[in-house]
């Protein structure tokens, strides 16, 4: 196999699997890319990973914590301990500075600490509850996003299946024009009309091809809309003649009875604020410590026995151990006096719930005050929809009607031209009847929070290239 061959080969086989997988892509299947690939939607996802990874976390508490430590200091002799930063280090004993010195020495120390909370009286276990809550509410969030997403898909899509065919009949226009001009310039050589006509009809071509145009430029704006909301670029996208080509029922089934998005995120906010309210009141209860330490000390100021000749001091001496210590012990504390203020706190959180109560009533009337207006404009659109082939219909019939007449001398051009603009003025009227009314039934799937109401009354053999 020579290089151009390889090189053939090597397009057909990253050519193929595209135009493969454009082929077989469902609008279904087109949602789940778009739920795969889009940002906002993987920004919500890793949030709600995250929430979870602090579940794990705070369920950790119940096990004991160990810290280690070491310093070196260098500080006067006059500090009975030798100096050291506090935090991970007890107080530790060691030798007393036998006079008032200034000089510096220096002072080390090493420590193991372990703290544990063996029991908290519930105050762990209201902590999980809240992350628990917290990752629940995320993952809500989650669920709203991604429906609210593909509803803006399937919007703007509907949209682009729309431009499409308004570009199919300014190209019908276009035709028609130009087949209109061909046929003046003969009758205008035949003296069946007057030479006026031909350049009436080239004035029309020219606001047809105008018009393709931008009908052309709108659609690949539409495409580019598209795309974004696809969240990748390397699906070819190819319009559904379903939404142009037919309309949808207005008896559309109703949901599954499935809580909207909406109200889920309602309720897992409660939930977090009830699950705070409780961790909350815990923080009165008591607070159980079991402590645990081992450690060695070193210092520069060496001790001496009272009446006796003190030794010499060697600074450098605090850098060796010289003693060595462990402890054990355990700590019950409670807050005696914070009952008034923990009393507003508490009284602070039942108030911020009987807020997101109310917030969920507004938003569970709105929506089923949503779901009648939807109901009625679906059945209004479909209506619609229903009769605009008659106009369609009336004005084809009109048109190749006067097309005849003109043909055979028995009318002007301005009478054609007429009925040849309500021909395309009555398509595209029907094309958005038809569109209006899936919109309609989106909007209702929409307020109902389920797609299903949707993809019920789409053919989903069709594909998608």
């Amino acid at each position: 196999m020579n290089r151009g061959s390889r090189l053939l080969f090597l397009f057909l086989c990253i050519l193929l699997p595209t135009m493969s997988l454009g082929q077989e892509t469902s609008l279904e299947e087109l949602l789940r890319i778009s739920e795969a690939s889009y940002p906002s939607i993987a920004a919500k996802k890793y949030q709600t990973e995250a929430k979870g990874v602090a579940v794990k976390e705070q369920r950790t508490g119940f096990f004991p914590s160990l810290d280690a430590a070491y310093q070196a200091n260098y500080a006067t002799a006059n500090n009975i301990t030798g100096m050291f930063y506090p935090g991970l280090v007890m107080p530790i004993s060691g030798p007393p500075s036998p006079e008032n010195s200034y000089s510096p020495v220096w002072g080390s120390a090493a420590s193991l600490l372990m703290n544990w909370r063996p029991f908290t009286f519930g105050r762990r276990n209201a902590g999980v509850a809240v992350a628990k809550s917290d990752e629940e509410l995320a993952r809500a969030d989650e669920e709203l996003t991604i429906f609210e997403h593909k509803i803006r898909f399937l919007e703007a899509y509907i949209d682009y299946c729309f431009a499409a065919e308004v570009v199919r009949v300014k190209q019908a226009e276009l035709d028609r024009t130009n087949y209109n001009l061909e046929v003046s310039k003969e009758l205008t050589l035949t003296g069946l009309a007057p030479g006026v006509d031909s350049a009436v009809f080239k004035t029309e071509y020219a606001k047809a091809k105008i018009d393709l145009l931008n009908a052309n430029q709108l659609l690949k704006v539409k495409l580019i809309r598209v795309q974004e909301l696809l969240g990748t670029d390397s699906i070819a996208l190819k319009p559904l003649s379903e939404f142009g080509g037919r309309f949808p029922h207005a008896s559309a089934p109703q949901g599954q009875g499935l809580p909207h998005p909406v109200l889920k995120v309602h309720r897992q906010q409660i939930d977090l604020l009830e699950n705070k309210k409780k961790e909350l009141r815990r923080q009165l209860y008591p607070d159980f410590n079991v402590w645990g330490i081992t450690f060695a000390r070193g210092s520069g100021i060496p001790f001496s026995v009272p009446g006796t000749e003190p030794p010499p001091i060697n600074p450098a001496d605090g850098l060796v151990f010289s003693r060595y210590n462990f402890g054990l012990g355990f700590q019950l504390s409670m807050p005696i006096l914070a009952f008034p203020a923990h009393g507003f706190r508490v009284k602070q959180q039942e108030l911020e719930i009987k807020s997101r109560l109310a917030r969920q009533e507004e938003a569970d009337r709105t929506i089923q005050k949503e779901k009648e207006i939807a109901l009625a404009s679906l059945e209004s659109a479909v209506e619609a929809a229903s009769l605009s082939p008659v106009f369609f219909e009336s004005a084809e019939y009109s048109y190749e009607a006067m097309k005849a007449r003109y043909d055979a001398g028995m009318v002007n051009q301005t009478d054609l031209l007429q009925a040849q603009f309500n021909l395309a003025k009555a398509e595209v009227d029907m094309k958005a009847a038809y569109v209006e009314a899936w919109k309609m039934l989106l909007y209702k799937a929409a307020v109902e929070g389920d797609l299903d109401v949707f993809f019920s009354q789409i053919n989903n053999k069709h594909g998608f290239n």
